[in-house]
């Protein structure tokens, strides 16, 4: 997306969505998302809050993100948007809860829209990494 433009309505919304997890608010993310949302979240069964959920169930994967990771960065640096698919590009960061060790990753997220609203979620990250910090093996190679 060109930092001079405005950004769509898809880019918008999920940019207030991120603004959203950044502040901790996930009840306004589950709101926005509703109940038909598929959200798909890598490194399953290894990552215990990845898997697949749907709809209000959502709310699962992000209570087992906050009991697993503390996550102090969380920035998408970028979008691209072909008619109803949307791909953020950012880097997450933070320490494994159990373990304090650090992880930082670059990720991707491909959101999909149907009729104005996001109706799939799929997530790219370095789950190795983040799986590493949560047993605290050797300094996981990240960025």
């Amino acid at each position: 997306m060109n930092a001079n433009s405005t950004p769509s309505a898809n880019v918008a919304l999920v940019q207030k969505l991120y603004g959203h997890f950044g502040q901790g608010n996930i009840p306004a993310i589950l709101e926005e998302l509703g109940d038909q949302m598929e959200w798909h979240g890598m490194g399953a069964p290894l990552l215990t809050y990845a898997g697949d959920y749907k709809g209000q169930a959502i709310g699962q994967f992000f209570q087992g993100l906050g009991q697993t990771l503390d996550i102090t960065e969380f920035a998408p640096l970028d979008f691209v948007e072909r008619g109803d698919d949307l791909i953020a590009f950012g880097v997450i960061g933070g320490t494994a809860r159990a373990t304090g060790q650090p992880f930082r990753s670059k990720w991707i997220m491909h959101w999909k829209f149907q009729n104005g609203r996001p109706c799939y979620f799929q997530d790219y990250v370095d789950t190795a990494n983040l799986y590493a910090a949560t047993l605290a093996v050797a300094q996981p190679i990240g960025l």
